[in-house]
């Protein structure tokens, strides 16, 4: 999906049109297969959740410009370092019983992760 979406961007040069586009065949698809569901919830409810698509909208929006931007190499290095980052510092921000715990096999796939994404970039540790 990403070398589909970095083809997009660069072909097109409308990051927010393909995000559109995106959302709209999203609406469409889960729309035919729960939109009944969705009529019998209260007005209320429902538009107290009206921001989460605004939000994930504007989130695919800045993606498509980063594809934009970035190659797709720096891009996938930095997703699967992602963890490496995300994980100390959930465990500084969370409560002690729900902060994740790491043991040995965590810190070993982690570590694997940063010795792939340094061979990915032909980079030497």
């Amino acid at each position: 999906m990403p070398l589909l979406n970095k083809s997009f961007v660069s072909y097109l040069e409308a990051p927010a049109l393909i995000s559109g586009v995106q959302m709209i065949i999203a609406v469409v698809i889960v729309g035919g297969m729960s939109g009944s569901k969705v009529f019998a919830v209260p007005r209320e409810q429902i538009l107290a959740w009206m921001v989460v698509p605004v939000l994930f909208a504007g989130m695919l929006c800045s993606s498509k410009y980063v594809y934009a931007y970035m190659s797709l190499s720096l891009l996938t290095m930095i997703r699967n370092l992602t963890p490496l980052i995300v994980l100390p510092i959930e465990s500084m921000d969370m409560p002690a019983d729900r902060c994740p715990v790491v043991t040995v096999p965590i810190v070993v796939s982690i570590f694997t992760t940063l010795v792939g994404a340094t061979v990915y970039g032909g980079g030497v540790l």
